[in-house]
């Protein structure tokens, strides 16, 4: 992810998951907030995954929204999409696909959620279960508090 932010060129710049259960269709979704929002991340209404899934999926995103404060849904949603410049401002970790909106917010930018749709997998494979989902983004809360305390904030103004 982080490659492929340092390495964009455009304004903008937008990712997907490969797994099929999103559509890239529902970029024009986002494609539309684009001017008033760093990042406009999408929201799997009506989502296809298991109970169990969607259970530690909200377990997951309260405890971390309770951390962040960035009142993000569903962070998980692989459909986004960033202005450049603030994609290339965050610094990287692993698992920071579930604080890209707080890193944005961070940085002061603005954030927007928007229903898209969500499918039954078709390709793929599931890469997180119970503990990965929870345990793991619990400790990586703890560490966003921390960088969050430690973040310089800054701007550039170029002379002319």
């Amino acid at each position: 992810m982080k490659a492929g932010f340092d390495s964009v060129e455009t304004p903008l710049l937008g990712y997907i998951d490969a797994d099929l259960q999103t559509t890239p269709e529902d970029f024009n979704k986002l494609l539309v907030y684009k001017d008033d929002y760093h990042l406009i991340t999408g929201v799997r209404s009506q989502r296809k995954d298991s109970i169990f899934k969607n259970i530690t999926s909200k377990v997951a995103n309260g405890i971390r929204r309770s951390f962040t404060k960035d009142s993000m849904v569903d962070t998980g949603c692989p459909l986004k999409v960033i202005h450049t410049d603030y994609a290339k401002r965050i610094p990287m970790f692993k698992g920071l696909h579930r604080f890209l909106p707080a890193m944005i917010l961070l940085q002061n930018g603005m954030v927007y959620q928007v229903p898209v749709r969500h499918f039954p997998r078709i390709a793929g494979k599931g890469k997180f279960g119970l503990w990965n989902r929870l345990l793991g983004p619990f400790i990586d809360c703890f560490a966003y508090i921390w960088m969050k305390n430690k973040y310089i904030n800054y701007t550039i103004v170029k002379r002319e």
